[in-house]
């Protein structure tokens, strides 16, 4: 036995002997970074409290790095550390931080996403609409935005320009949803009738000029025929035909509140949503179950068909659905940290996003992520999301009671950043996003010191007012990205464009 013992506690001092000393942690593990801008690490410690030494820190990259400090030494606090990328060298970066002294090295890899265009940007809305109606996505990849609150504007965005279609009409449907056609050409419901524009002319169809069962409409869709789908006033259902004329399409299940939204999948169902029942789906107008939701208030379509309903459950007050097939699934959310949502979308990849009053949550299988004005790092978000959509380049479109946000964490595609070729200016009352012209802004009539920020919130400028009447701030070699100037209680957000 005494054998025994004695070979043990060798076995137990030879394991302690050769116990790793340290370990350097990395966070977060990975980013997405604009060329030319900079990525910001935190490196924390965990080390063996019979180590003393001097820990020397280096990554092998063709990239500037800066650290607090490239010796840590007891007590080994967290530091950061800044990866400065270079202007238009783009890609997947595999890089690897290496922690070591003269007896022992700690090896970590991380990978750095560099786009070559900016991952946000801020969109005033076209001239004519004062508030947002709706999004869609149209059949060539198109932001449709629409407006019914007075004229019904259709508003198209293509090639980096807004069209603006006109109906010669007004209505009172609130929430007008377009459909389009296989020859993209675009379906609108009003309250006097269904807009049809061709790319040329806009014809409204009514009960008088048509077959039309009825004038006022809350939705429309296409179906599999390529034909609309029209749901009333009175939440009937309205299919028309080739010849023009239409049958009712019945259902055992009736809806008590409005119809918001309609559109058929590729295996040829029917979703229909309204504002306060469990939402219809319809296979040959037969209705299939949708339990264990109880109330649906939006829902969208991936490329796979699979449903995803936002709404409520018997057990939840709110959450999100995937209907996958016949079966439908519930899907966790994080606790009470999100606000329930208004809208929900869906990009290529199968991405869901979620607009909400406290920003915008993206579920990535299985992964939340909110972006809002509280993480400055990810996001400049800073207000109630109104609609969202997600158009044909995967940019995620938010619509606020302002202005839209385009976000892509690919980096935007089709969004220019147009710059006027002159200074910038400003009064810092202003609650729009601005883009810097020149890498100079002028500031006009400030009230107090102007501060600006980066996005991860460090000074980087910080001009006294002296009563001055201008302050002409410098972007001069800053990296491209969102800045955040500060005067007193007036803060405005200034994007300086990639080269």
């Amino acid at each position: 036995m005494k054998s025994i013992f004695l070979i043990c506690s060798l076995l137990l001092v030879i394991t302690a002997l050769h116990a790793d000393p340290f370990h350097v942690q990395l966070s977060p593990p990975n980013q997405t970074v604009t060329a030319g801008d900079q990525a910001h690490f935190t490196l924390s410690f965990s080390v063996d409290s019979a180590f003393h030494a001097s820990i020397v820190l280096a990554v092998a990259t063709g990239y500037t790095v800066d650290f607090d400090s490239k010796f840590c030494n007891p007590p080994y606090a967290a530091q950061q550390m800044i990866v400065h990328t270079n202007s238009g060298d783009t890609g997947m970066k595999a890089l690897q931080l290496v922690a070591s002294t003269d007896n022992y090295s700690d090896t970590l890899s991380f990978t750095l996403h560099v786009i070559s265009n900016p991952m946000w940007t801020t969109m005033k809305y076209p001239i004519n609409v004062n508030r947002m109606s709706e999004l869609d996505c149209d059949r060539q990849g198109n932001m449709v935005a629409s407006t019914s609150l007075s004229t019904v504007t259709v508003n198209r965005y293509h090639s980096g320009a807004w069209s603006a279609y006109l109906a010669p009409m007004k209505s009172t449907t609130e929430q007008m949803h377009c459909a389009f056609d296989s020859q993209n050409s675009y379906w609108f419901p009003t309250s006097v009738g269904l807009g049809y524009f061709d790319g040329t002319a806009t014809t409204v169809y009514t009960h008088a000029n048509s077959q039309l069962p009825s004038d006022n409409l809350l939705a429309c869709c296409i179906d599999a025929d390529n034909q609309p789908i029209v749901a009333t006033i009175a939440n009937t259902l309205y299919r028309r035909n080739s010849n023009g004329s239409y049958t009712t399409i019945n259902s055992s299940a009736k809806l008590s509140t409005y119809i918001r939204k309609m559109a058929v999948d590729l295996r040829n169902r029917l979703v229909v949503c309204s504002e306060g029942d469990k939402p219809l789906v319809l296979r040959n107008d037969t209705s299939l179950s949708v339990w264990p939701v109880t109330r649906a208030t939006d829902f969208c379509i991936a490329a796979d068909s699979t449903i995803w309903f936002v709404g409520s459950s018997v057990e939840n007050d709110f959450a999100i659905f995937s209907m996958i097939g016949d079966s439908v699934h519930a899907i966790a959310v994080p606790g009470n940290t999100i606000d329930r949502p208004n809208e929900i979308a869906v990009d290529s990849r199968g991405v869901v996003w979620l607009a909400a009053a406290s920003g915008v949550y993206r579920y990535d299988h299985g992964t939340w992520t909110l972006f809002s004005s509280s993480n400055t790092i990810i996001s400049p978000v800073d207000q109630r999301i109104e609609h969202i959509g997600v158009d044909g380049f995967d940019n995620v479109w938010l619509s606020t009671l302002t202005q839209f946000y385009v976000f892509n964490e690919n980096g935007l595609i089709g969004i220019p950043l147009v710059s006027a070729g002159v200074e910038s200016e400003a009064a810092l009352s202003s609650d729009e996003a601005f883009v810097v012209s020149n890498n100079m802004f002028t500031i006009q009539h400030p009230s107090a010191d102007v501060i600006v920020y980066d996005a991860l919130g460090s000074v980087v400028q910080h001009l006294p007012s002296n009563g001055a009447d201008k302050l002409r701030l410098s972007f001069e070699g800053r990296p491209p990205g969102l800045y955040l100037v500060q005067n007193g209680q007036h803060t405005i957000r200034l994007l300086v464009p990639g080269q």
